[in-house]
Order: C-alpha cells, then sequence, then structure tokens
C-alpha cells in the first residue's frame, strides 16, 4: 500500500517580514501615518501611496490649515507637509518634498 500525504493548505503565503507592523508600532504616530500603514499590505506599498497623497494634500487629509508649525527661522524650500502636533524649530534646513 502507497502512502500519499498532501501539504496543508497555506492560509496566508505573506511574509510577515513584509508588513508594516513588522517594523512600526503604530501606537503614538500621527493619524495620517497610522491610516497611511493600515491601507499598506506590504512595505512596498507605503511609497506610492505617500506619493499619491502628496499629489493630493487635502484629498488624503494632510491640508495646510490642519497642519503643524514652522517657526520663523527655519529654511524650508520645495513641497513640506508638516502634520498637525509636528513643528519645524528655528534654524532647521528642510528640502522638500517631505512629509513630517
Amino acid at each position: 500500500m502507497r502512502h500519499v500525504t498532501t501539504p496543508p493548505a497555506a492560509a496566508d503565503t505573506t511574509d510577515i517580514r513584509l508588513t508594516t507592523g513588522y517594523y512600526l508600532d503604530p501606537d503614538g504616530l500621527g493619524d495620517y501615518v497610522t491610516s497611511l500603514l493600515a491601507r499598506c499590505a506590504t512595505v512596498f506599498d507605503v511609497k506610492p501611496l505617500l506619493i499619491m497623497d502628496l499629489d493630493d494634500p487635502a484629498a488624503s487629509g494632510l491640508d495646510a490649515d490642519k497642519g503643524g508649525h514652522i517657526a520663523p527661522g527655519a529654511l524650508v524650500e520645495g513641497e513640506v507637509i508638516v502634520q498637525a502636533g509636528a513643528r519645524i524649530e528655528k534654524g532647521a534646513m528642510v528640502t522638500g518634498p517631505v512629509l513630517i
């Protein structure tokens, strides 16, 4: 009699090391970053989604009117979005595109 074993079905083939939760704990991160990470199935999704959000900041909740603070004396060049609760201190030099 010949015995054949079938391999167990793989419920999820995604490597845990590819998920954002493997590297980051969302506690203490801003609302936007938390929502961005929730939309990412893998770490490879972060950059494309962030770029898409920066193309239309208001639609993604990054409206400048709800942003953080840029102190007088900070040098800011290019597209710089400062999240609510974040600040750029006097003397800082920031060149965009960047999300703080």
